[in-house]
């Protein structure tokens, strides 16, 4: 009884964990416009070898992007046709408090079990 209610709640935790839950940034494109100062983001532009780099947005323009590489505090500009793909962070943690209870629950639950299964007492041998 209590190795199935111990595997049911791992699987349930396997299940909840793993089904994928869409972040913000993932359904839509990045609209230039409302990017803030001081937003972080990645940018992969339009030159051939080129890779993705990490920017902190300084203004977004309807033409063009002003940015900082990460770490650094010279501003760079570029018009938005040379950038292939850009990824914003949207800074946000959400359903935290949904993931410690479940965090909590699961654990109270595999620990219930865990030391239900285990030994009680003390064993000693006579010669």
């Amino acid at each position: 009884m209590m190795r199935r209610l111990l595997l049911l709640v791992l699987a349930t935790a396997f299940v909840l964990t793993v089904v994928p839950a869409t972040l913000e940034g993932q359904l839509e494109k990045v609209n230039a416009l409302p990017l803030q100062s001081g937003t972080r983001a990645r940018i992969l532009e339009a030159a051939p070898d080129s890779k993705f780099t990490l920017i902190t947005v300084a203004s977004a323009k309807a033409d063009s992007l002003h940015y900082r590489l990460w770490g650094r505090s010279n501003t760079r500009s570029l018009g938005w046709q040379q950038i292939t793909r850009m990824e914003a962070s949207a800074g946000r943690h959400r359903y935290v408090g949904r993931g410690l209870g479940l965090g909590l629950l699961t654990g109270t639950l595999a620990g219930i079990a865990l030391g239900a299964k285990g030994q009680h007492g003390e064993t000693r041998e006579l010669n």
